[in-house]
């Protein structure tokens, strides 16, 4: 089971260094579409499935609790915070946003 949450966890990895290296390298688009809307798609395409696998990687360290350490434990959690607190500052930013119109 740390071999699964391993692997899950470096796929994890994985997927938030793309969510970030992509969009980098998307040109910008024309005058007719919302601006900034070509990096934001990627990203967040990106996000959303990095969260769904830290979801599958939360719950497989939760089955793994007794056989693993401390440290692994919270490790295994990291992704799902890492998602929650993204979820958080994307809605804040939102909300914020929403409010100053």
């Amino acid at each position: 089971m740390i071999q699964k949450i391993a692997i899950l966890f470096l796929v994890w990895v994985g997927l938030a260094v793309l969510s970030l290296l992509i969009p980098v390298f998307i040109a910008p688009g024309d005058g007719n579409s919302i601006k900034g809307l070509q990096q934001m798609v990627p990203f967040f395409s990106f996000q959303a499935a990095a969260f769904l696998l830290s979801i599958l990687i939360a719950f497989a360290t939760f089955r793994a609790r007794q056989e693993i350490s401390l440290g692994l434990r919270l490790l295994g959690y990291v992704p799902f915070t890492f998602g929650i607190l993204l979820i958080s500052m994307v809605t804040a930013i939102i909300v914020i946003k929403g409010a100053g119109n």
